[in-house]
Formats: C-alpha cells, structure tokens, sequence
C-alpha cells in the first residue's frame, strides 16, 4: 500500500516549495510527491525538481485542482494539502498508513489541525443557541446536520466521523473518483459554494469509514482567506451552500424532500429577516449580507445544481485530459 501527497496550490510560491522540502524528510516520506499549480506563472524550483511531480492546473478550482492530482497518481492513498500549512509530525504518512492498515472499512483519514491564528471563539452559549432557534439544527458527536455543519455545544473528539478538514485529507483512490461530480466541479468553477471538503468527505462517508486522528499533525498559519474579502459574495456562497449540501446530505440520510426544503426555508427566512431588520438599523455592512443571501437565492432559482446550466459549454473529462496531455508534452 503506498501513499501520495497532492498538494493543490495558488499562488503561494514559497510556501509550495517549504511544504514539498518538508513532506521529503517525512520519515517515511510519500511515494510521489504532485503539487497541482493554477497560479498565473509557473514554479522553476519545482517543475526543474526531479523528485516532484509538477502539473499546472488550467482551472482555479481546488476540486478540480485535487481530481487533476489523483489522475497522475499510482499509489492507494491519496493524500491531500493545502498549500499554506506546515507539517508538525515527520512521522505524518506513517500515521496515515497505519490507519488504513488496520482497518479495511476505512476510506478515508484525516487528523487535527493547531491553528495559530490566536482567535477564540468568544461566541456565547445564548448566541449558539439563539442560531439552532433560526434554523441551524444539531447533531450527533462526529456526525454533521443536514447543513454540513458540526454540533456547536460538543468537542468532536471521536475518531469516527462524517466530515475532514480540508488542510489535511486523504482518501482510498479506488473511491475518490466517483466524489467528484460534474455539478461539484461546475459549482465551484464560479466559486459559489463553500466548503468543498466537507462535501468530499461526506460523500466518502457513505462508502465507508471516515477516520479521525486527535493529534495535530499539521499547523494552519494566520492567513487570511479570500472567502471573506466581500461579504456580498460570502453571504451569497452559505445560501447556496446551505440547499445544495441539505439536499446531498438529506438524500442519503434518506431525508424526506419536503422536510429538506422546509428546513432550508426556515432557515433562509431568518437569515432574511435578520439582516433585512439589521441593515435598516446598523450598517451598510448587513445590507451587503442581505443582498448575498437574495443573491444566493437568486442562483438557487436561475440554475439550481445542474452543471450544464453553470458552466455551459465546459466538458469536465475533456478539460482533465487537455490538462495532462499538456503535462505530458
């Protein structure tokens, strides 16, 4: 059984280059090391660097960005970075590997990841709960709501879980193939939704056992992310997400059509409301997320979930194997 790193990557040259040095001393270090680059110039160091497998993406599209990887993969496992993290353990893939040794239902493996962002969460009991009162209901310990969502009031310290975080994942490559879908690659081809590694992980979930590891194996630096930078689009992106996730998860948690979408109404009433009352009283900032989540709406409307109304005129196999006839010219 071998393993290999996929690191996706947009423009962040240097930290790229720091990781895949730090993924080579792992002890063992992985099988083959692929770093997928959509940033606007390519990387010398690593496409000039022998022991790393260097393609560069035509989509800046992390899914698609992972899928593109796992193409040029021969190994087991497929293990997943971002491309802003460090790694905490050398021995990491080992970890990884006996996991999956030891248990042939696994399909998928994660760890902790320590945050060094110095941010704590200051948000009260009464907030958490005033949100579950507004359409945000609970779960289970290691389980997720119908909106992709973990359980506020309980610390998710099980090993067996539904959903990983996307700085460190890995996957069987027998069932990653079929997470990725056409609607999921068009979906966030226009960055409409968020957050694409609880939607992978989940979809792995229903095909086995999604594992855990409580150590922190990896450190997720303060970087700032470009999902906040307009709060237009932001608020707009969690409407949309917040349907098309209760509609995937619902489906196979054998939820009820109607219980699905009244509970995404619920939900999307009080966002309305809220804001709505919030930007005549406050600020310009809660007219923006009112905006978002008419916005949101909007998109739900107009295209719904179907790739072919997204991105019209894209072929996704056709795209991937453009890509890797390039990689291979």
């Amino acid at each position: 059984m071998k393993i290999d790193l996929i690191i996706t990557t947009y423009n962040r040259p240097e930290n790229i280059v720091k990781l895949c040095e730090e993924a080579k001393i792992c002890k063992p270090s992985p099988n083959k090391i692929i770093v997928v680059d959509s940033s606007e110039n390519s990387n010398d160091y690593l496409e000039n660097d022998e022991n790393i497998t260097y393609i560069k993406s035509s989509h800046k599209n992390q899914p698609y960005q992972r899928y593109l990887g796992s193409c040029l993969s021969t190994a087991d496992i497929l293990c997943f970075f971002d491309d802003d993290i460090s790694i905490l353990d050398t021995h990491i893939f080992e970890k990884i590997y006996n996991v999956y040794n030891g248990n042939t239902n696994i399909v998928a493996v994660g760890a902790k990841v320590k945050y060094n962002d110095n941010v704590k969460n200051n948000r009260s009991k009464l907030f958490k709960f005033i949100s579950m009162l507004t359409g945000v209901p609970l779960s289970k310990n290691g389980e997720v709501n119908i909106f992709g969502q973990e359980n506020p009031f309980k610390i998710i310290s099980t090993t067996n879980v539904e959903i990983l975080h996307g700085p460190i994942m890995s996957f069987k490559k027998s069932i990653f193939g079929d997470l990725i879908t056409n609607n999921f690659l068009s979906i966030f081809e226009k960055r409409w939704a968020i957050p694409e590694d609880k939607f992978i992980s989940f979809s792995a979930s229903r095909k086995g056992l999604v594992y855990k590891i409580n150590d922190f194996l990896v450190v997720h630096p303060p970087n700032k992310s470009t999902y906040f930078s307009n709060v237009k689009d932001f608020e707009a992106r969690v409407i949309y997400s917040r349907l098309w996730l209760a509609i995937n998860i619902g489906k196979s948690k054998k939820y009820n059509n109607v219980f699905i979408y009244l509970m995404f109404g619920y939900y999307l009433f009080w966002r309305l409301l809220i804001t709505g009352i919030n930007s005549i009283l406050f600020s310009k900032i809660q007219f923006e997320k009112f905006k978002g989540n008419l916005l949101g709406l909007k998109r739900i409307i107009q295209y719904g979930f179907n790739y072919q109304k997204i991105t019209p005129g894209i072929d996704w196999k056709i795209e991937i194997e453009n890509d890797i006839k390039t990689f291979y010219k």
